[in-house]
């Protein structure tokens, strides 16, 4: 879709809001966040990829803003040009906005909302693209300072209104807080099975890009699991690295860091599933071998814990068929 395409088919859907001036202005600055939050995705060469590659994505988008029809018509994003669109958007609304950026050695962007009356509403759409695309509570549209204009009952009430939600039990924060007695007191290898293995965990993730995926499994062991559990459960990013060295079909694994490798079970996530998926470590061994490379620089300590784990297990492997062997010819 073009960018009058987008806007549009947003000012086309958008409800007739009832309210204060004030209030209908958040409103329709709300609906265009949301619905234009639903059609993005940030792009995983910036969020997982190596240094090289994100250097080279934040340059193509730097380009691209010069362009919002280009920008528009892209599915996968990053702050750069997200940012651009969605003032771009507002304006055609009349909503005044500006682009900021918090820090000169970041290139991080977001959006800041001048109401009528003067006050202001941070829009950081990138950041809250991971919790519209699995429906958990947005986090990143509130006001900006100290002024209460938008505390959290009436956001969530918006957010009815606009149709994102019927009621706040259909957060899938609500949904997913059911999950923290089940696994109370649990070793961490089970309390991830569950985790992992729960319709509330994965329902209507279906379609969920990687870069979302991740961040809402970060989130989600933080909501569910005490500080103790959470820290013996890593998670990094892999990618598919081709015969030139480019990365690429990026997802990530978690894994219960258990200290035995017998109660160690890494889960894949599969964007085409939109759940993870239990690999047991030969299986992982032979996807790595066939060029699926763990982790990255950042994530290089709980990457070596695993590998640990997968040459125990061959290993343990290796001695198991000699004793098979040893027994067949007694």
């Amino acid at each position: 879709m073009t960018k009058n395409e987008i806007i549009d088919k947003i000012k086309s859907e958008m409800p007739d809001f009832t309210g204060t001036d004030i209030d209908v202005e958040i409103k329709r600055a709300l609906y265009a966040y949301i619905t234009l939050g639903k059609m993005k995705s940030f792009d995983e060469r910036y969020f997982l990829g190596n240094i090289f590659t994100r250097r080279k994505t934040i340059d193509e988008a730097k380009k691209d803003r010069k362009d919002i029809d280009k920008v528009a018509k892209k599915r996968k994003v990053v702050c750069v040009t997200l940012s651009y669109l969605y003032r771009e958007i507002l304006e055609s609304l009349g909503i005044k906005n500006f682009i900021e950026q918090d820090n000169e050695f970041d290139d991080h962007i977001n959006n800041v909302i001048v109401l009528r009356n003067g006050k202001a509403i941070i829009a950081d759409l990138q950041l809250d693209l991971y919790c519209i695309h699995t429906k958990m509570r947005p986090r990143f549209f509130k006001a900006l300072g100290k002024n209460n204009i938008l505390p959290k009952e009436k956001l969530d009430s918006m957010l009815v209104e606009i149709g994102y939600i019927d009621s706040v039990e259909d957060y899938r924060d609500s949904i997913v807080s059911n999950l923290k007695e089940r696994v109370k007191d649990l070793p961490p290898e089970d309390a991830l099975k569950i985790i992992m293995e729960s319709n509330e965990t994965y329902g209507g993730m279906e379609g969920v890009e990687t870069s979302e995926a991740y961040k809402y499994y970060v989130a989600l062991r933080e909501e569910v699991l005490d500080k103790q559990t959470s820290k013996k459960i890593f998670q990094f990013s892999c990618a598919k690295i081709d015969k030139d060295g480019n990365e690429s079909d990026y997802t990530f694994c978690i894994f219960p860091d258990t200290g035995d490798y017998r109660t160690v079970t890494p889960y894949i996530y599969s964007v085409k599933n939109g759940k993870m998926i239990p690999c047991d470590l030969e299986t992982l061994q032979k996807l790595e071998n066939e060029g699926l490379k763990l982790g990255n620089f950042k994530t290089k300590r709980r990457v070596r814990n695993l590998k640990k784990y997968i040459s125990e297990n061959e290993k343990a492997k290796a001695k198991e068929k000699e004793k098979e062997k040893e027994e067949t010819f007694r």
